[in-house]
């Protein structure tokens, strides 16, 4: 086998992050994260990063995976956009009592900021992820760019933007600046060639019914009443008479109000500013000191809804910290945890095997029975939108029990109880919550009985509840032998250790990969197998693409560190994102202590604060289970969910799935010519998705011919045999759903993916 030496085999060197040429102050390094996902290091055991099944899956929303913070999945959001006023002009001041009440009932920012000056740039910058040069209010601008408006009507979503006095719907004119009324500068989405008249509508069409609005709004009030021409007070009036009425039902329905400003009243470079989120799962009087700016909205709302970030947004973090927990959590994640919780000392799972049953079941692939497998990759999952749900285990005979675990899936229990019985009839309570948390939560109980169930009263999500693991222990008089059909360490079941060297076994599917399947997503655990080893074949010739959880070294593309199985760099910020959940998860790990020093470097090339032991911390965080999910979940974020969702929402099967992957993979979600989004553009040009009405393979045909002119047309033009005998070579078989067996050649080596 030839291994590949990382990243820096000829034909595959990964150039730097080019800036975006439109203005230097979007991002030091640019706003394209193009990144080789399988680097290359020495030899470690990957997570397999399959979904159960088809059946399992979930709507795709933000970034990605379930974020560190609960990120809710809103039905409505509102954002609306005031002008130039410093902070202090805002927060605290008598003449903004309606603003402040909003700051009492929801999440406010004292460290949110401007992106630039004048004003017309931070609406472009919060609307796209990019300045796109605009650095006056001049009008109009026209621009042939992506935006969130774009996205969102693409992706099963709707927007519109509501601008109070708009000459008329669908207008273009620029306004009279000045007059107090209506001005095109405040008005982004009406600068995007891709944004129809119908989603550039007068606020007067804003809904009196608010569950008629669309999923994400835009408001800007007219320029008496934003506080550009009025004052504070005029303003805050206008808000409470035209707003109040969204906040307050959007508490008590899924939604979400965002109040923002476009700068503060000054030219400095801070530009500070206040913002406030209000509506339900939002924290009352939550304040954050965490440095966010217009970026960082903009990427929470693209990974709210599983679309990839663009520009700038894709080096900014999403908001954290102000979610309630009980809230309605982005896409579950695609990989489960990697192992159950563990017993107590000298505790054996009493559940471990035994006969499951439960009040309903979401599909016949998420049955009870996998609560109890001892496999963590498998789950029960209730019927969704649906109370209450139950789930019972037999335990043979009856027993003393004094400790529950349970491991949540995303769709967890908010109001629940644990309860035993003897005849399977007359149950008795032995531990009550109204306040569950999700993940995995360790319950100390002190019952006994035969049958044991978890009955959810209240769901924490919008989904169901969703068990990978119902684990029950007793007290060592109380243990069993374990049923014939249990794994073969049911007896002990105990908690493993970590490796004593750098290679790592890792967390590994605990039974066979489900056996071939047809299914035309590549959600499909066997497919996206398949496809990790498609990846993995062009970026290290090998389909050992479990292997890079450990591996670190800078290799001169101006990203400073490049590390981990999907070459997240401490220049781009991924690689500060993936630390930051991690640290999240486990507080006090090897790395936690670095994240002053990668906040510094970020959008750098520099070490500054890392060497000379970042490196060694790397290695050792590699080891630990937990550090191995958060590389796949962010991987996950980054490339997986958004290429799939974006695949679907265009009606591809499994072949065109794994083409945008791949693609996503290899140039990044970023807005520059070689990009994913740029590569998609230019095939739409040529042929018509699935979605539009067009020919499948016609199309991936077009896409692949893009993409293979994009490679081409990089400074270090880049071999492109994952194109031609590779996916062309599917694509010429017919097999549109990338069904096994397959072969292959990449760089001239041959591979195969049995049946």
């Amino acid at each position: 086998m030839r291994l590949r030496q990382a990243f820096l085999r000829p034909g595959r060197t990964r150039p730097p992050l080019a800036p975006d040429p439109s203005s230097a102050a979007d991002t030091l390094l640019g706003t394209k994260k193009r990144r080789a996902v399988i680097a290359a290091g020495s030899a470690l055991v990957l997570v397999t990063l399959g979904v159960a099944s088809t059946a399992a899956a979930r709507p795709s929303s933000a970034s990605a995976s379930v974020s560190a913070t609960g990120l809710p999945v809103y039905d409505h959001v509102v954002l609306v956009t005031e002008e130039n006023k410093y902070y202090d002009d805002i927060v605290g001041s008598s003449n903004a009592p309606y603003i402040n009440s909003l700051i009492k009932q929801g999440a406010s920012f004292t460290n949110f900021h401007g992106t630039t000056h004048p004003s017309q740039g931070n609406y472009v910058a919060l609307f796209s992820g990019s300045l796109h040069g605009v650095d006056s209010d001049d009008c109009p601008y026209n621009f042939n760019a992506d935006n969130l408006g774009n996205q969102l009507l693409t992706n099963g979503h709707t927007f519109v933007g509501y601008s109070e006095s708009l000459p008329a719907d669908g207008s273009k004119d620029c306004g009279d600046d000045g007059s107090g009324g209506y001005a095109r500068k405040h008005n982004s989405w009406a600068d995007f060639a891709d944004i129809p008249a119908s989603s550039n509508l007068r606020f007067s069409k804003f809904p009196t019914d608010f569950s008629k609005l669309p999923t994400v709004s835009f408001v800007t009030p007219n320029l008496d009443d934003d506080m550009h021409d009025g004052t504070v007070k005029a303003g805050d009036t206008w808000l409470h008479d035209h707003i109040d009425g969204y906040a307050q039902w959007a508490k008590t329905h899924n939604s979400l109000l965002i109040v923002t400003w476009d700068e503060n009243d000054g030219d400095d470079s801070d530009n500070q500013i206040a913002t406030m989120i209000v509506g339900a799962h939002v924290k009352p009087g939550a304040s954050s000191g965490t440095h966010y700016n217009h970026y960082s909205l903009l990427r929470t709302l693209e990974d709210d809804y599983g679309l990839p970030a663009l520009g700038s947004a894709a080096t900014a973090s999403d908001i954290s910290g102000i979610w309630d927990q009980g809230g309605t959590t982005s896409t579950p994640p695609s990989s489960p945890p990697t192992s159950s919780t563990s017993p107590p000392s000298g505790g054996t799972d009493l559940a471990l095997g035994r006969p499951a049953t439960a009040s309903s079941t979401e599909s016949s692939s998420l049955p009870a029975s996998n609560a109890v497998d001892g496999d963590a990759t498998t789950r029960w999952g209730s019927k969704e939108g649906s109370d209450p749900q139950w789930i019972s285990v037999d335990l043979g005979s009856s027993m003393a029990i004094n400790e529950v675990k349970l491991s949540w899936e995303a769709a967890y229990g908010k109001a629940y109880t644990i309860q035993t019985s003897d005849d399977d009839k007359t149950w008795t309570t032995v531990y009550s919550t109204t306040s569950g948390h999700g993940g995995n939560e360790d319950l100390t109980v002190n019952g006994h009985g035969r049958y044991v169930r978890m009955y959810g009263t209240k769901r924490g999500t919008s989904y169901g509840y969703s068990l990978y693991e119902f684990g029950i222990y007793g007290p060592a008089s109380a243990l069993a032998a374990p049923p014939a059909n249990a794994p073969a360490n049911a007896a002990a079941n105990p908690v493993p250790n970590l490796p004593a060297t750098p290679q790592v076994t890792g967390p590994t599917y605990a039974s066979p990969i489900p056996p071939s399947s047809s299914t035309s997503d590549l959600t499909d655990p066997r497919k996206k197998e398949a496809a990790m080893e498609l990846v993995s074949s062009a970026q290290n010739s090998s389909l050992d693409w479990k292997a890079q959880y450990a591996y670190i070294e800078d290799i001169s593309d101006g990203r400073g560190y490049t590390a981990g199985i999907a070459g997240f760099s401490s220049g781009s910020g991924d690689l500060l994102d993936l630390v930051n959940l991690y640290t999240q998860r486990v507080p006090h790990n090897a790395l936690a202590g670095y994240l002053p020093a990668l906040r510094a470097v970020k959008g750098s090339s520099s070490h500054r604060g890392l060497d000379p032991d970042f490196a060694s911390a790397w290695h050792t965080a590699a080891l630990d289970p937990a550090f191995q999910q958060a590389q796949n979940d962010e991987m996950d974020r980054d490339y997986f969910n958004p290429a799939v969702t974006q695949a679907k929402a265009d009606g591809l099967h499994a072949l065109g799935q794994f083409a945008y992957f791949d693609a996503m993979v290899r140039h990044g979600s970023g807005t520059d010519p070689v990009s994913f989004a740029a590569i998609r553009a230019a095939a739409m040009k040529q042929a018509r998705t699935p979605a539009q009405g067009g020919d499948e393979a016609t199309y991936i045909k077009a896409f692949l011919n893009a993409r293979k002119a994009a490679m081409l047309a990089e400074a270090t033009p880049d071999d492109t045999s994952r194109i031609d005998t590779e996916q062309q070579v599917f694509l010429d078989k017919g097999n549109l759903n990338l069904n096994a067996p397959l072969s292959w050649m990449t760089d001239g080596d041959t591979y195969t993916i049995a049946d």
